[in-house]
Order: structure tokens, then C-alpha cells, then sequence
């Protein structure tokens, strides 16, 4: 963050993202840079409401990468008070990712929430294809 000049503006939490607070196992050797596993160490867990309702009144850009968890991720957005504040980057593993993966339905909380959903290049997206990696940017107005 200080190299990028970015610290007064970034925050680094050293936690998972999740439906609630508490603790979960987390292999950080799995899948690219780690994911939710029962066989792995216990990290704090910060329920995504709880984290987001502590930045509302500004803009901000939240990165959803949960390798395939991100469906439990965004069930947890309902609680958030504002999120016209925030725009989602959201990445999408196949479905059954981890066991757990969803697109479709990631992208039908999203919308149902009344978010705008399109792909990085800002064309609209209806629907994800389930075998393919994929990116999806959430505007809510």
C-alpha cells in the first residue's frame, strides 16, 4: 500500500470475509492463494455486513475473490444499510468450485438486491456461464 501511495485510502484485514463473526479453517496452500477448508488452520472470520456497514458514506470499491464461497458472501450482503456505497468486482470460480461454487446464483442475489450487473468492458450481463472463470462488476444506485 505505501509503495502504491495507497494507505491513507486501502486497508489490509487480516480475516476472512464470511457470512458472520466468529472462526473458520482456512488451507492458505490450496487453490491459488487459499480457500475455506475444514482440514485447515482457524482464522478470524468478519461477517461482510458487519465489514461494510463500518464504510458507508463514501464510495467504495470492494473486491470479492472467495475462491467459489462467494455465494455465502453476497447472502450476507442483505444486512448491509447502504450499499448504493459500494461497487462489487466480483470473481467467479465454475460452479461447484470448492464444492460450493454458484455464479448464477451470486448473480441473481446481486440483481435481486438491486444491483446493476456487467462484465469489465461495462456491457450488461443476464447470466453467467457456469463452467467458466469470470469477472462481474455491481453497481447499486
Amino acid at each position: 500500500l505505501k509503495y502504491n501511495q495507497l494507505s491513507g485510502r486501502c486497508r489490509v484485514i487480516n480475516a476472512a470475509a464470511g457470512t458472520h463473526n466468529g472462526k473458520v479453517k482456512f488451507d492458505s496452500g490450496g487453490s491459488v492463494t487459499g480457500h475455506i477448508d475444514e482440514n485447515g488452520e482457524e482464522v478470524d472470520m468478519i461477517g461482510i455486513a458487519d465489514l461494510l456497514n463500518n464504510y458507508t458514506g463514501r464510495r467504495t470499491l470492494v473486491k470479492v475473490g472467495s475462491e467459489g464461497y462467494e455465494s455465502q458472501v453476497v447472502a450476507g450482503l442483505k444486512e448491509v444499510t447502504r450499499l448504493a456505497d459500494f461497487t462489487f468486482l466480483i470473481e467467479f470460480h465454475e460452479y461447484g468450485f470448492n464444492g460450493v461454487g454458484d455464479p448464477q446464483y451470486v448473480l441473481d442475489t446481486m440483481k435481486g438486491l438491486g444491483g446493476k450487473a456487467t462484465d469489465l468492458a461495462g456491457n450488461p450481463v443476464e447470466a453467467i456461464d457456469p463452467a467458466q472463470v469470470s469477472q462481474l462488476v455491481v453497481r447499486f444506485s
